[in-house]
């Protein structure tokens, strides 16, 4: 009994342990990608999406109107007005019938920076009339634009020389401004043309920016200019309505003050407002406002399209809806949101405290910690995948609950971090267990694994056929067989000390096995240094031949980094040839039931075998037959030899040099191989000078070319000393 205690508690430390690495190094990976900005689009779509949910069925304020220059308007009024933009007496209109029913306040998200007529510094007629209706009003905000224009001709004019005056200025607040915040200053205010200015109850900055996805989420609320701090068009709208408010901008939120007000609104760590959007509003057509105005004027009060009492005590935001008035932005909740319900949003959000404020650093790595700690914990010390599943998809849940959740009552907290460290506990707990609960059945694995190939120990241990294991079964299969071998080895053998031959030949085999594993292929045998390898058993694979000549490209890769590292520490430098042939062979378990090799016979292995010689002949890495070049010809580049006879066999066959990718050569390259092919076929139809010129024609591209020095030297013989009349090109190899 205390021997089960003693080794319960063992488990329980090293679950423990388990747990805290895995939660060190899972958080510690997931608060760098957060710091890498990783997670900042993720975390966008989140709160896209948190909006949807809790703010698309939303009222806004009942304080609050829009008045919506839509489609409708532009098209009902152009008779009257003309195409936009329309004339200034009509948003005079505006007001009067506003200022009529009662309203508290009326907010223009318009600009109107410049005189109807520029060319002329007096006033029309709809200016006048304009600045009259402002300023009997006399609760107008209108709008105003900022930007960061660089000093250049162009912007020279609008970025004012000398200071405002008091009286240009506006309405002034005491404001205490933290050092830092705000980014750079915006050097340039577009301001409403001077006499609407004057006339205002104040100026409110109208600019927006969107995130990197051009999706509008947050807002500057002051503006920070060189000559005074401007609040934006909501913040202008709430200001107006109070007397001696003081105001303190700190890096994550902004204070207002009043003698009967007070508001705490919170910033992120960019000092923006994140608005919280609402998906139902009270909007009047521009349209129908006017009308109703100009029957009033004409004297009939019943019937109208829009009585003024309905803005009684109502601050009113008046914008955009249509499109071609160009003020149609894409937020949260929608693709064509007018611009002026986000400053409409931003007032209602902070006179009914409606706001969302982020959750401090210290709540957000807590939620993090806590969702990787407990699932890794979880995971280690119930180690059942189906209940690690279980574990991760309620962790899940629950991180998503919370998000949803908080997002309801007001608060914004970091979701992602928590969910990829949810993913990442997973992954890493459940590798983890997964490892040391079959590690005696890898140990099993790794032996076999030295033996016999990957797709080879796979198949067996999934399928347990016994044609794997009868040394009496057999069967023919169209395979693509690989002998590659070291060239001049022996003599490295001779002028090293064994343990270092030994060394480098085990370094080599392994390298060029991994390769052929990686490739899908099956690693037949050892031959002293050279390797027998095939493509396409035991599993079916339709591009055997390309994977082979694909692999044979990639071991000429690994032996010359292998030749690097060999090289720095005073190791031999390796040369292989690689010789490859596309045939059909007998494939089976060949030998005894003491002693069995899943192997390949036949006269394909042979013709294989001689293909590798011929690499030292031409001074070709890799050699391929006609049969592989056939299967081969239109995803990779190669160029024909010659037309051989091997020793043992009766017929003669094309061979050729793999080169590379089709997609991978240069046009060095391509030029040698257009030559090569060129040259050959002059050769084979006797024209040997018309060869010799293609053949000196490559050896300019590259001296050291031994293949086209062989033929060279064959066309100036056979240009002399024509061959026999029965002769097609072919030569005879009279050695392997």
């Amino acid at each position: 009994m205390p021997l089960k205690s003693n080794q319960d508690e063992i488990q329980v430390i090293q679950g423990i342990k388990r747990t805290v690495v895995v939660a060190i190094a899972v958080v510690a990976l997931v608060l760098c990608l957060q710091r890498l900005g990783v997670f900042q689009s993720y975390e966008y779509d989140i709160f896209d999406f948190q909006s949807r949910v809790w703010r698309q069925n939303k009222n806004m304020p009942e304080d609050i109107a829009i008045v919506l220059i839509d489609e409708a308007s532009l098209t009902a009024m152009e008779s009257y007005t003309g195409r936009w933009p329309w004339r200034r007496e009509v948003f005079a209109d505006l007001i009067d019938f506003l200022r009529l029913g009662g309203a508290r306040t009326i907010v223009f998200d318009i600009l109107f920076t410049e005189l109807s007529s520029p060319s002329t510094e007096e006033l029309g007629l709809g200016d006048a009339r304009l600045v009259q209706a402002t300023r009997a009003a006399t609760n107008v905000i209108h709008a105003s634009q900022a930007a960061r224009d660089d000093a250049d001709a162009f912007h020279k004019a609008s970025v004012p020389r000398a200071a405002l005056t008091q009286e240009e200025k506006g309405k002034q607040y005491p404001i205490e401004w933290v050092a830092g915040q705000g980014g750079n200053p915006y050097t340039t205010i577009y301001w409403p043309f001077e006499s609407l200015r004057r006339a205002a109850l104040g100026i409110g900055v109208t600019s927006f920016d969107p995130d990197s996805d051009g999706v509008y989420r947050s807002a500057e609320l002051f503006f920070q200019h060189p000559q005074q701090i401007l609040p934006g068009l909501s913040l202008a709208t709430i200001l107006s309505r109070f007397d001696d408010t003081r105001i303190s901008i700190q890096p994550h939120q902004i204070f207002l003050s009043t003698p009967s007000f007070q508001r705490l609104i919170p910033l992120d760590g960019r000092s923006r407002y994140w608005v919280n959007l609402y998906g139902h509003y009270e909007a009047y057509s521009f349209s129908g406002v006017f009308l109703s105005y100009m029957r009033l004027r004409q004297g009939e009060v019943n019937d109208l399209p829009v009585h003024p009492d309905q803005f009684k005590n109502k601050v009113v935001f008046v914008g955009a809806s249509a499109a071609g008035v160009e003020d149609l932005k894409t937020t949260g909740l929608g693709r064509l949101t007018p611009g002026v319900l986000l400053h409409a949003a931003i007032y209602g959000n902070i006179m009914a405290e409606d706001m969302l404020r982020h959750a401090p650093w210290w709540l957000n790595l807590v939620l993090l910690v806590m969702t990787v700690t407990g699932l890794a914990a979880a995971i280690f010390f119930n180690r059942r995948r189906w209940i690690s599943i279980v574990l991760a998809i309620g962790v899940l849940a629950v991180v998503c609950a919370i998000s949803l959740g908080t997002f309801a009552v007001g608060w914004l907290i970091q979701s992602v971090p928590p969910l990829a460290g949810i993913l990442g506990a997973y992954l890493t707990s459940s590798t983890w267990v997964s490892f040391s609960t079959h590690k005696e059945k890898r140990k099993i694995r790794n032996i076999l694994g030295q033996y016999v190939s990957p797709a080879i120990l796979a198949e067996v241990l999934s399928n347990h056929k016994a044609s794997f294991l009868s040394a009496e079964v057999g069967q023919r299969r169209l395979l693509t067989l690989q002998f590659s071998d070291l060239r001049g080895f022996t003599t490295i053998a001779e002028q090293y000390p064994v343990e270092k031959v030994v060394a480098v030949l085990n370094d080599y085999l392994a390298t060029m096995v991994d390769e052929i594993f990686s490739h899908q292929g099956t690693l037949d045998k050892f031959i002293g240094d050279a390797i027998l390898a095939f493509w396409g058993a035991p599993i079916v694979d339709e591009a055997h031949a390309y994977n082979a000549v694909s692999c044979a490209l990639d071991m000429q890769k690994a032996l010359r980094r292998l030749n690097d590292r060999n090289q720095s520490t005073g190791l031999p430098i390796l040369r292989s040839g690689v010789g490859i042939h596309t045939a059909e062979v007998i494939l089976g378990n060949i030998g005894s039931q003491k002693k069995l090799d899943y192997t390949v016979i036949g006269d394909g292995v042979n013709l294989t075998s001689r293909l590798e010689s011929l690499t030292k002949t031409y001074q070709c890495p890799i050699l391929i037959s006609q049969q592989t070049y056939a299967a081969v010809e239109q995803s990779l580049c190669c160029r024909v030899v010659d037309k051989v006879k091997v020793k043992g066999k009766e017929q003669c066959t094309r061979i050729y040099e793999v080169i590379d990718h089709i997609d991978a050569l240069d046009d060095k390259r391509q030029r040698m191989v257009q030559l090569t092919n060129e040259g050959f076929s002059f050769y084979s139809q006797r024209q040997f000078l018309n060869a010799l010129t293609c053949y000196e024609e490559i050896l300019k591209l590259e001296p050291m070319d031994t293949l086209s020095r062989i033929f060279v030297e064959r066309s100036k013989k056979y240009a002399q000393v024509p061959p026999a009349s029965d002769w097609e090109g072919e030569c005879i190899m009279d050695h392997k």
